[in-house]
């Protein structure tokens, strides 16, 4: 079990460093990264429910995969995407605000939308998790941030519109829940 999950993080941690090393600006690899994250999140969702049941087993301490996948996935990943956070907040193309609360609002955003999207179902008139829901909470997510982060709010939204014209959902997005 453990190899399994920690597999599966190397594999994560891969491709988001991947992403978090593109020759382009920090303000256009954190879109990416946010982006990507939030597909896989979508394409993903068993690792995504395991996750979150290691993370309350850690916090209750009965959980000793955390340690490991922290030291292969997130702590890395977290160390690239601070850096690259502060690398644009010294260019200026990023607001001067704290890294980590930047990694919070745009990491947990997408979390949290997944995670409360049942229950958001019974307070709205839609399904946050039809397709055409999920595509437009895609896309507004990465809209919104090209207009909060960014030092030039046009410079923003146009790299927030050519991320989403270059990182189309990817095609296996929704077969997970289909299948489930």
């Amino acid at each position: 079990y453990g190899a399994s999950l920690e597999a599966v993080a190397t594999q994560v941690a891969e491709s988001a460093l991947a992403v978090l090393d593109m020759k382009c600006s920090p303000g256009e690899r954190l879109l990416r990264f946010v982006l990507q994250h939030f597909d896989r999140i979508l394409s993903q969702r068993g690792f995504q429910a395991l996750m979150q049941q290691e993370m309350v087993r850690f916090r209750d301490g009965q959980s000793s995969a955390m340690n490991i996948l922290a030291k292969t996935a997130f702590e890395p990943i977290f160390r690239r995407a601070d850096q690259i956070v502060r690398d644009g907040m010294r260019s200026g193309e990023l607001c001067r605000v704290d890294p980590l609360q930047m990694m919070y609002a745009s990491l947990g955003a997408n979390v949290f939308y997944f995670l409360s999207a049942p229950m958001v179902r019974l307070a709205i008139p839609f399904d946050p998790l039809e397709s055409s829901s999920i595509e437009d909470r895609r896309r507004l997510a990465i809209e919104f941030l090209g207009q909060a982060i960014f030092t030039d709010r046009r410079h923003g939204a146009q790299l927030a519109r050519h991320v989403l014209a270059t990182m189309p959902i990817p095609e296996h997005a929704f077969q997970e829940k289909r299948s489930a």
